[in-house]
């Protein structure tokens, strides 16, 4: 039982949640299923309409998207998101429209989940779950957006039976969880889908094993270039969903997750025009995605791109601008594969910094990133920290470089720190 009082604040709250349970990271459903049916969260879910997102990458800018088509719907419904990890404050986790939810909302939340557990024992994950789905049912949010946190079939988010399933892309990571084989993430990821609702798979080269996993459960597939099909062309976005045509200014989001997100809020009779779409679009932009900065006039640009596809991406989203310096700050954990998502930036970079992340046990020393990049041809240099990097930064780059700033949240939150700091 919790031995913090009524009043204990978020921190207090926090630290507590991170001592109970014994290991970081437990797959598996019936804890956590257990403790939120004795909270009645299950019921309380079924009354909302619910869409959850899984993929290797492209999550993040998922929720982004749903986010800002519910916040300029002319009808105005309240919606919820559950996102992860944070950057700087652990209430980026939870929003009511658009906002963090207040910390008195969580610590009556985690309570509430403290009181209802007694002695199961969660994770730190399936407490923040939990009380993310207990903020939106006392908000009364009508549509709530829930991110997986790792995979998809045994994440703490899937107890909860989403209306929409959107699987954005399959790609290597977490190997250790999920295996090394795209089929089997695949099919990892293709289990938050229900038989009977919708399940939407963004990417056109999804592995047939997410297919087949949605046909096996009798979902109401949408498959992407079969379902649906979307393409880009000078710096146009057109989409066709089933019956409906629509185009717009390309957004500074991965594709696929947008074109989810916009058949999500169509399947869901939801669509808030399309002038109100574009608008939605035209100025969106997600904090450690491709985030532009300015910064002594220089452009930072922070991404938390974690494996070779995500950095992949990244980089090609910045080929445009060839003439520009670029530096690169370089942060990541160790059971990455680190030559993968090194390599696209060969060539491109003037010099990148290899940086420790203090306080973080998973994260790559520098000196391995630091041989990681020399081995691939870059030109680097070991830094303690992401914040005496940018410092060096700051006087041996000049007005109109870009600094790429990568790797991992981690990485990010420490540059957004930083910056914090510095205004």
């Amino acid at each position: 039982m919790s031995l913090l009082q009524t009043n204990a604040s978020l921190s207090e709250w926090l630290e507590y949640i991170e001592s109970v349970h014994p290991s970081e990271i437990e797959m598996g459903l019936r804890r956590v299923r257990t403790v939120a049916e004795r909270m009645g969260l299950l019921e309380a879910m079924a009354e909302r309409q619910v869409i959850t997102i899984a993929g290797t990458n492209g999550k993040g800018s998922c929720v982004a998207s749903l986010e800002a088509l519910f916040a300029a719907h002319p009808q105005k419904p309240t919606f919820a998101a559950y996102t992860s990890p944070h950057f700087l404050h652990f209430n980026e986790r939870i929003r009511l429209n658009g906002k963090p939810a207040p910390d008195r909302a969580v610590c009556d939340a985690f309570a509430a989940i403290d009181s209802a557990r007694a002695d199961i024992s969660l994770s730190y994950f399936e407490f923040a779950t939990l009380a993310a789905l207990h903020v939106f049912a006392e908000a009364g949010s009508e549509y709530v957006i829930l991110e997986v946190g790792l995979g998809g079939r045994l994440d703490a988010v899937n107890i909860i039976d989403a209306d929409v399933a959107i699987v954005t892309s399959i790609a290597l990571d977490h190997q250790d969880w999920l295996g090394s084989d795209l089929q089997q993430i695949g099919r990892e990821k293709a289990g938050i889908f229900r038989g009977g609702r919708v399940a939407i798979s963004a990417s056109l080269d999804m592995p047939s094993s997410v297919e087949e996993c949605a046909r096996e459960l009798g979902a109401k597939h949408w498959q992407a270039s079969q379902h649906f099909d979307y393409r880009c062309e000078a710096g146009h976005l057109s989409v066709k969903l089933g019956e409906r045509e629509f185009a717009m200014s390309k957004p500074g989001l991965p594709i696929p997750s947008v074109v989810a997100a916009l058949l999500s809020v169509d399947v869901l009779g939801m669509w808030p025009g399309d002038e109100s779409v574009a608008q939605a679009f035209r100025h969106i932009q997600l904090t450690g995605r491709c985030q532009r900065v300015s910064w002594q006039g220089r452009e930072l640009i922070l991404d938390v791109a974690h494996n070779p596809a995500a950095s992949e991406h990244l980089q090609a989203q910045l080929s445009e601008d060839r003439n520009v310096r670029s530096f690169l700050v370089l942060g990541a954990m160790a059971d990455k594969d680190l030559p993968g998502i090194i390599q696209p930036w060969v060539g491109q970079i003037e010099r990148a910094f290899a940086c420790d992340l203090p306080n973080t046990p998973r994260a790559a020393t520098a000196k391995l990133l630091y041989s990681e990049l020399a081995a691939a041809g870059i030109q680097a240099q070991e830094a303690e920290t992401v914040e005496q990097a940018m410092s060096v930064l700051s006087d041996v780059s000049a007005v109109g470089d870009r600094i790429i700033i990568m790797g991992s949240f981690f990485t990010v939150a420490a540059a957004l720190s930083y910056l914090d700091g510095t205004e």
